[in-house]
């Protein structure tokens, strides 16, 4: 799933994609996930959440493996 506008409520795939401008608010999981824009909620993702410079990430978020750029938020 690739989000590049705006998405409000639950997302299941194995690759979550937010573009950067894209925001999502809501119960996400997945297998792997790519932040350059807004996630926000209850976010389960299995593997690897990498948040980029240009990416906010807040909620109760569980992950396998993070990693971010420098200017990514996590709260």
């Amino acid at each position: 799933v690739e989000v590049r506008g705006y998405l409000e409520g639950g997302v299941t795939s194995g690759e979550v994609v937010v573009h950067e401008g894209g925001r999502v608010f809501g119960n996400v999981k997945t297998g792997k996930a790519s932040v350059h824009g807004t996630l926000q909620g209850d976010v389960r993702v299995k593997e690897l959440i990498s948040i980029k410079s240009t990416g906010n990430v807040s909620g109760n978020v569980k992950y396998g493996r993070l990693a971010m750029e420098e200017g990514a938020e996590l709260t």
